[in-house]
């Protein structure tokens, strides 16, 4: 059967960390031993603190050391930007002027369309208010890329049609007919020429 170390006198060291578990013990404060510790600690984060400020205000932190006086340091990169070494200039072509396409959308049908949305020269999709009175057409002109396209939906009975027109030609053209029958018309992208 092993005895536990006597505590008292004989072992001071032992009856002071009992003291000190004792006293952590009541306030529930943890003491550290070491101020360098702490010190260290504060540096760290202060550091810590001075780059991430540097990195969110878009500046690069700079650290300057000097070990030796300037007559015994290795000279100095000098700097230059990209375009001094890059190839001899030459004059900028212009860019390709925007071409443009005069897109129409147009629907027929019964007197009402319970739903209409159409790609505009915008991005995004324009819906105008429902219901919308029928016949209906709207014109834009469009650059180059753009995609034609357009879906009405019948308020009730009957047949709808939509027909989308880029620059005078027709593109799509297509008939829904039936209860709240969905037509829906996608011409080809807008290419430059």
């Amino acid at each position: 059967m092993t005895t536990p170390p006597p505590t008292g006198s004989r072992h001071p060291a032992a009856s002071r960390r009992s003291a000190r578990r004792a006293a952590r013990s009541r306030t529930g404060r943890v003491r550290l031993r070491t101020p360098g510790l702490i010190l260290g600690l504060v540096i760290l984060g202060l550091a810590c603190a001075g780059v991430a400020a540097a990195g969110v205000a878009g500046q690069p932190s700079t650290v300057i050391i000097e070990s030796a006086p300037a007559s015994k340091r290795p000279p100095a990169f000098e700097t230059s930007s990209v375009a001094e070494h890059s190839a001899p200039r030459h004059s900028e072509p212009a860019p390709p002027p925007v071409t443009s396409a005069h897109v129409r959308y147009e629907l027929v049908g019964p007197p009402l369309a319970g739903f209409v949305a159409f790609s505009a020269a915008r991005p995004g999709l324009v819906e105008p208010a429902s219901p919308v009175q029928l016949p209906w057409r709207t014109e834009f002109d469009a650059s180059q890329g753009f995609i034609p396209t357009i879906t009405a939906q019948n308020a009730g009975d009957g047949a709808i049609s939509c027909r989308i027109t880029v620059d005078g030609a027709v593109v799509s053209d297509v008939t829904s007919d039936g209860e709240y029958g969905v037509a829906t018309c996608t011409g080809n992208v807008i290419a430059g020429d």
